[in-house]
């Protein structure tokens, strides 16, 4: 059967199929609480449970679906510059990489960050990612993780079980659009040129600085003071966003009802 979000008309249904389709949300009011308590939204954002039937790669103009450990993992909003133009380049919504993907990608932004360079971020994402499909595709069609092409980065976890089952959607107070995709893509965009592509000059310099200074080790998340001087999340305390309930999901009717879209919000 068909469901629908409340006050959502505009719901993005892709038509590929994904394993995320048939994952549900295992995470429960107090387990949001708990993380937006550690993790605050900044202000002009909202959290809110799925509702029935509403898997993580559903999204709206507003709202996109986001995993638990991806945000333990790097993942803020707004995004960082450069991860908004990873996105954009791959074709990628941010729930598509998984979080040691996700790892990957904040502990990358970091490093460039301590060159003192501003990248060319294509060409840094050329000569250092390669973007592969999660292994066992015909099981878990699109997530992707990353394949660093030089080894920048040492560590991280072999796997985080059971993320696919615990998610959670954000989304913007005023209904902006969001400044990359929500609705996931069966296939990234892949650079032309794979093999052993050739650095310009200036990513040979951040390359070099970041060789010299011994890469980094991500068997841990960053800490909130690397992300901060990172410019992942602000250098300054920031208001929190909101926390609201989940939306009621009903099966598709012929005539569409008011409801309100909100019944409680909580500020922390």
């Amino acid at each position: 059967m068909q469901h629908l979000l409340i006050n959502a008309e505009d719901k993005a249904n892709p038509k590929p199929w994904y394993t995320a389709d048939e994952k549900s949300s295992k995470m429960s009011s107090e387990d949001l609480q708990d993380l937006i308590r550690e993790y605050p939204l900044p202000e002009g954002w909202y959290a809110r449970l799925p509702g029935l039937g509403e898997p993580a790669n559903y999204g709206t103009k507003f709202e996109t679906g986001v995993y638990e450990e991806q945000v333990k993992s790097g993942y803020r909003l707004p995004l960082h510059p450069f991860a908004l133009r990873f996105f954009e380049h791959y074709r990628m919504a941010p729930g598509q990489l998984v979080p040691n993907g996700w790892r990957k990608l904040v502990g990358l932004i970091y490093l460039v960050q301590t060159s003192g360079y501003k990248p060319d971020v294509t060409d840094f994402m050329r000569v250092f990612f390669e973007v592969c499909f999660v292994k066992g595709v015909a099981n878990c069609p699109g997530w992707y993780y990353i394949h660093g092409r030089q080894r920048l980065l040492k560590g991280g976890p072999k796997s985080n079980k059971g993320w696919h089952s615990r998610y959670f959607i954000v989304g913007r107070l005023d209904r902006g659009e969001l400044p990359f995709d929500r609705v996931w893509n069966p296939f990234c965009n892949d650079f032309e040129n794979p093999g052993k592509p050739t650095p310009n000059s200036q990513t040979k310099h951040i390359l070099s600085h970041i060789k010299l200074r011994g890469g980094l080790c991500i068997d841990e998340p960053l800490s909130e003071e690397q992300l901060e001087w990172a410019k992942i999340i602000p250098s300054k305390p920031i208001p929190a966003g909101l926390l609201i309930p989940s939306l009621p999901v009903i099966p598709s009717v012929s005539s569409a009802e008011t409801v309100p879209l909100c019944v409680l919000c909580i500020r922390y």
